[in-house]
């Protein structure tokens, strides 16, 4: 059972057919979806079905892959599959998954800003201290601060 999950989590799957997986694991197809059965609750393609739609997400996420890459490279064999599995997983389009996610890291980024802006005059923030960067002097912080609202 864990050796079938290191290798569907490796992607045989992907590249192989179940009858082909339970071969190299020297057990009969039947059997093997009765153990993911019994363990799980699952068969062994919807274990590998959940994998690629993860994989998806986080490519999304953390890359700027195009988004055919991204399908491809996750093991799905179409565009509209990917598109399908990904829209039904995440309630979204990856399209909008993507615009999501630039949303959420523009919003942070103006947050921040906006947080080093309105900080007190000789204050310095716990971000700077832990990286050991010194105060700066009161008058080249204030026109720092007034050049960014002006």
């Amino acid at each position: 059972m864990a050796r079938a999950m290191r290798l569907i989590a490796g992607g045989a799957l992907d590249r192989e057919r179940l009858p082909d997986l339970c071969e190299r694991l020297g057990v009969g197809e039947r059997h093997l979806r009765r153990l993911f059965a019994v363990h799980l609750g699952v068969t062994p393609a919807a274990v590998a079905h959940a994998r690629r739609v993860l994989v998806a997400k986080r490519a999304i996420e953390e890359t700027e892959l195009p988004l055919t890459e991204v399908a491809y490279a996750s093991g799905f064999r179409s565009v509209r599959a990917f598109n399908a599995a990904v829209a039904k997983a995440c309630g979204k389009a990856p399209r909008e998954l993507r615009k999501t996610r630039s949303r959420l890291r523009e919003t942070k980024a103006i947050t921040m800003v906006r947080a080093w802006i309105a900080k007190p005059k000789g204050a310095v923030a716990s971000v700077e201290g832990a990286r050991g960067v010194t105060k700066r002097s009161g008058a080249k912080e204030e026109e720092e601060r007034h050049a960014l609202v002006h």
